[in-house]
């Protein structure tokens, strides 16, 4: 069924009809290459959602093997948060489309980044016997949130990617990002090998060597919020104009 499925979304593309493309002649592929890391303004994006992989690879590459394994959460059940996850990030993507258009993509950025280090504090209050009510919310909310990110990622390597050699810019976008995703994921591994059974308590609680690394990544993520202010989008709306709207249009 998933080949089934792979082939016909391969299928589909057929109709897609793709605009004229724009050669680049007379430039050496090595320019080409570096020309994303040296424009000023999409270099603060990529350092922006390069250390945002990072910070959520390192939550993403294990949260699921801590579920199972740590707190014992069927995988039937796990499968289930996982469609409530994709679910809520497609009916939250028209959403937040309208709200690139009229706002701009760093207030959708900022929210997101705001909102997204609770996915990793929440982790702190599972417990075998709370854990799938918990993460009911917790996996809905992360759905919204990462429906955000990827609006906006989208919007704003395409609107800021100059026509000409614009793959390029794009393939940074998810190309760089992925090699440190990657890299941060693997390394990681190693830091949860090194610490073995480490455990710590404090305050009556036990925290083990996964609560080291989501403390690692939720650190990370609130400093992508400094990291956020240095993207530039001209046009845009302040975050709170961007909030206003989407409350009158939730009421």
């Amino acid at each position: 069924v998933g080949v089934a499925l792979g082939l016909t979304d391969i299928l589909l593309f057929l109709g897609v009809r793709e605009p004229p493309h724009v050669s680049v002649r007379d430039r050496h592929p090595l320019a080409l290459l570096v020309e994303p890391v040296r424009h000023r303004e999409y270099r603060t994006f990529l350092r922006f959602l390069c250390a945002w992989r990072v910070g959520l690879a390192i939550i993403g590459a294990f949260a699921f093997f801590y579920f199972l394994e740590v707190l014992h959460v069927r995988l039937e059940y796990l499968i289930l948060l996982q469609c409530l996850q994709f679910g809520a990030q497609a009916m939250a993507a028209k959403t937040w489309g309208r709200l690139a258009d009229r706002h701009g993509y760093r207030p959708i950025f900022t929210v997101c980044v705001l909102l997204k280090p609770a996915f990793a504090v929440g982790l702190f209050l599972l417990t075998p016997g709370n854990a799938v009510w918990i993460l009911m919310p917790m996996m809905a909310l992360d759905g919204l949130l990462n429906g955000g990110v990827r609006v906006a990622t989208n919007g704003y390597s395409m609107k800021r990617a100059p026509r000409e050699n614009r793959s390029m810019f794009l393939a940074a976008a998810s190309g760089l990002t992925g090699i440190c995703s990657g890299a941060g994921a693997i390394a990681t591994g190693a830091l949860l090998t090194c610490l073995g059974g480490w455990t710590l308590r404090l305050q009556g609680m036990t925290f083990n060597k996964y609560h080291l690394i989501f403390a690692l990544s939720l650190v990370l993520q609130i400093g992508c919020l400094f990291l956020i202010r240095a993207v530039r989008d001209p046009g845009r709306s302040r975050t709170h104009h961007m909030l206003a709207d989407l409350f009158r249009v939730a009421t």
